[in-house]
């Protein structure tokens, strides 16, 4: 017999490799549908914006329910607003046409910010409430959200 005491004959000394807590990466369809459940939700609450109060006048803060119901015909574009969150909406459960439904859901409020602020001057900025702002940030939310889903591989 030999007296090798290399780290081959003395199991002891080796160095055995220790496994480090690196979290597992997210696969392509837990991605997804943590992105569709943002749009989900973010279209859910912009529908409901349509039912808080949008713009401070004289005679109290109506909601986008309330100016809809204007003599106007100018007025009846606010429906845009709820209607297009609730096209995202459906097309975030069916998963069909997130990208587009999504983005006009979002780029809607910014129009009608536009036009009503070319419309009326833009005095308008200082006459908003809780539900124009909310609806700007969930506008917001769905105009990009969409962008980060991934396509499938084929």
């Amino acid at each position: 017999m030999s007296l090798e005491t290399g780290a081959e004959q003395n199991p002891e000394t080796q160095a055995t490799p220790t496994a480090s807590p690196v979290p597992p990466a997210r696969t392509e369809s837990e991605r997804n549908r943590n992105i569709h459940s943002i749009i989900l939700v973010c279209s859910l609450a912009l529908a409901g914006c349509f039912f808080l109060p949008w713009i401070r006048i004289f005679l109290g803060t109506p909601s986008g329910y309330d100016l809809q119901q204007l003599p106007s015909n100018e007025a009846k574009l606010l429906w845009l607003i709820p209607v297009t969150a609730l096209i995202s909406l459906v097309s975030a459960l069916t998963r069909k046409s997130v990208l587009t439904a999504a983005q006009i859901a979002g780029a809607v409020p910014f129009l009608a910010l536009l036009y009503y602020c070319v419309k009326l001057g833009g005095d308008l900025l200082q006459a908003l409430q809780i539900g124009a702002y909310l609806s700007l940030l969930l506008g917001a939310i769905l105009f990009v959200a969409p962008r980060f889903l991934e396509k499938p591989k084929p």
